[in-house]
């Protein structure tokens, strides 16, 4: 990647980049991780997608390293990003499947957040294959 550090404009080393990466994977363990991987887990279960990712970030970078203004044209990596976030949300929310309780002694009811088995979520996921061809 051709990553600068923004306060000296000079390139940042291999190792520092690599270091960078380790800190906001641990760091944002239960968001950016997860995020990042049910991504992956999507593009490999749908090659056709990542194919398409791959020859976006191609077409738009022309095969050199990525840069910052790269980044912000990459619509689809971007709509495939968000629909994995759709999926599989990377932290709780009341947006996503729910699961009906009751409180003891039955009275009264609630929702809790669960995820979905994986084959649950696979069969989602193929179902939503088309709505990221309209983006």
């Amino acid at each position: 990647m051709a990553a600068r550090d923004p306060s000296k404009g000079q390139a940042m080393p291999d190792r520092l980049i690599v270091d960078n990466v380790v800190t906001f994977l641990m760091a944002g363990h239960e968001t950016i991780a997860q995020a990042l991987t049910w991504t992956l887990y999507l593009l490999a279960l749908f090659p056709e997608w990542q194919e398409r990712a791959r020859e976006e970030v191609l077409k738009v970078t022309g095969g050199a390293p990525i840069t910052s203004e790269h980044v912000q044209q990459l619509s689809l990596l971007e709509a495939i990003s968000q629909e994995a976030m759709r999926l599989y949300p990377p932290a709780p929310s009341d947006a996503a499947g729910q699961c009906a309780f009751r409180a003891p002694g039955g009275r009264g009811a609630g929702t809790l957040r669960t995820r979905d088995a994986p084959s649950q979520r696979r069969a989602q996921a193929q179902s939503h294959n088309a709505r990221l061809a309209v983006r």
